[in-house]
């Protein structure tokens, strides 16, 4: 409160302007009505701070809500993470356990991600491509646990038929994949990594365009494990075989600079590894 012998309106509106909360010009007449203004004064106080109070009090729990909020997310981004984890593991079980009762095929799975993962450091991709990458070898072949490909393990070459019962384990893949939506970015590199630059592949004869380089590494990382794994319809190539090959349809099938990732990879590979 503004006790003051100079009642000017100019200074009333001055003390109200700095926080006052009423203007008193002497002399003071009306003691009742200044005992009045005393008592109002010292009530808006006491409602000011209870309101400060209530309003630390209030940041203070929204603070601990907070708090406990990201708390919950982090958790739930942690199982989630688990979860994901957890599928990828069971599937990829399967797939261990569809390759090992074939001779021809064991290890294939294990094998494409190791190459796959070592191409990917090299042309140094992120850590996300590099995720995308590994997921999508070792997922790659899971359509051929839904499309019977027991023929595979046949003498000689594949008939016109077989050939397209074979064709379509991109597209079972991608089907079976689908409910697991964490996957939505490895699922197109699983569907396309049977395609080709120039649009000879399978299954749906995409070109140069719609191939991304992660795909190109799992198409790359693929074709050389089946040209120098066993197979019952032809001969192992042997490593400088399957290189002179992948060289040779470079720019047409693959990309020259995955090819050149692969070659480089190889050469870091110890030498006499399984992998190779």
């Amino acid at each position: 409160m503004v006790l003051t012998g100079h009642g000017t309106m100019e200074n009333a509106v001055q003390a109200l302007r700095i926080g006052a909360y009423d203007f008193v010009v002497k002399p003071i007449l009306d003691l009742a009505q200044l005992r009045i203004s005393v008592a109002r004064s010292l009530e808006k106080r006491r409602l000011q701070k209870l309101n400060h109070r209530y309003r630390r009090h209030l940041e203070t729990m929204v603070g601990e809500q907070t708090e406990r909020i990201i708390e919950q997310n982090r958790r739930l981004e942690g199982y989630a993470l688990e979860l994901e984890t957890m599928s990828v593991s069971v599937i990829s079980s399967l797939m261990t356990a569809l390759e090992e009762k074939d001779g021809y095929t064991a290890g294939h799975s294990r094998r494409v991600t190791h190459y796959a993962r070592a191409m990917a450091q090299e042309l140094g991709l992120g850590p996300r491509l590099v995720w995308l990458v590994e997921t999508a070898a070792a997922l790659h072949d899971v359509g051929k646990l839904i499309v019977d490909v027991g023929f595979i393990k046949k003498k000689g070459p594949l008939s016109p038929e077989e050939w397209e019962i074979m064709r379509r384990h991109p597209v079972a893949a991608d089907r079976f994949l689908a409910p697991f939506r964490f996957l939505d970015d490895v699922r197109p590199l699983i569907r396309r990594h049977h395609e080709r630059l120039d649009g000879s592949g399978y299954p749906d004869g995409l070109g140069g365009p719609d191939l991304s380089l992660a795909t190109q590494i799992l198409a790359v990382a693929d074709s050389y494990d089946a040209m120098t794994s066993r197979r019952s319809y032809r001969r192992t190539l042997k490593r400088g075989e399957a290189v002179t090959e992948m060289e040779r349809v470079s720019g047409r099938h693959f990309k020259p600079e995955v090819i050149r990732a692969l070659v480089a990879a190889l050469d870091r590979l110890k030498a006499g590894s399984v992998m190779e």
